[in-house]
């Protein structure tokens, strides 16, 4: 039997909280949900079955699983430490036979989509964006079915290429000091056209389409920094780039990271540096 698993986590942490334990969820505020989050194991939530595919007649089930993160929290936390509990959910999954793993909501989009989560599990990863190439794939073949067009003998034409899919939207956020996280500024960024409130967007556009998804890669693990401290300075990127989901944390806390941060400065992400 074709088994999977589904990575899913809370939305609104008072109602989804309380779906798995209710006690919790009428006792705790959403802060202290938030805060907790971080130390909650991952969750087993149900079984999948009855299931069958269409195209092998295969029954298929499956699991939901949920990384307790709340997307809150996942964009307070380093990313290393995301991708450590995104990864203990699908040993999880692991666990319980799974021979695909899929990745919901926020942990799909989460450092480089999926990629280095993959690296430390033994099945494979998947986002729901290959889900929906696959059904827009689907879609043009019934088309062609029913309007009688040999697709070996067709021309097809892609409508919408510089919308969801290869587009490029950016919220940063910036905290002078990253130790006093109510304090920050925010601006954005949307390309094709350049616009936003970030300033000059069409030099950021200019050089994110040059450089594309090295500027904002995590730094390889195993890589060996310098001990120099660069500064409090902390900032936040989340979006879409070229069609990529997007969100990395930038610091400067040792020379990896200084460099990494350096590599957006300073169109679009401050200077920077260390403050008295």
């Amino acid at each position: 039997m074709d088994t999977f698993a589904f990575i899913i986590h809370p939305i609104d942490p008072k109602r989804d909280v309380s779906r798995k334990f209710p006690l919790l969820g009428k006792y705790l505020s959403v802060k202290q949900i938030n805060f907790f989050s971080t130390f909650f194991p991952p969750v087993y939530i149900s079984e999948i079955h009855g299931l069958r595919s269409a195209a092998t007649h295969k029954e298929i089930s499956g699991w939901f699983v949920a990384c307790p993160y709340t997307p809150a929290r996942m964009l307070e936390l380093p990313e290393r430490t995301v991708y450590r509990k995104i990864i203990q959910t699908g040993r999880l999954a692991e666990g319980l036979g799974a021979r695909l793993l899929g990745l919901g909501a926020f942990t799909s989009g989460i450092g480089d989509a999926g990629i280095t989560i993959s690296k430390h599990l033994s099945i494979p990863v998947t986002t729901g964006d290959s889900y929906t190439v696959a059904m827009a794939v689907e879609a043009v073949r019934e088309a062609a079915r029913v309007m009688e067009i040999p697709l070996g003998q067709a021309t097809a034409a892609v409508v919408g290429a510089t919308g969801a899919t290869s587009h490029t939207a950016l919220t940063v956020t910036y905290w002078d000091d990253g130790s006093k996280t109510g304090d920050k500024d925010v601006w954005t960024l949307r390309c094709n056209p350049a616009a936003g409130t970030l300033a000059r967007p069409a030099v950021a556009c200019r050089r994110l389409n040059a450089g594309g998804w090295r500027l904002v890669a995590p730094v390889p693990a195993g890589s060996i920094c310098t001990q120099i401290y660069g500064g409090p300075q902390v900032a936040r990127v989340v979006g879409y780039l070229q069609g990529r989901r997007v969100w990395a944390r930038f610091t400067r806390q040792d020379g990896c990271q200084i460099a990494r941060w350096n590599r957006l400065a300073p169109w679009l992400l401050p200077p920077g540096g260390v403050t008295k």
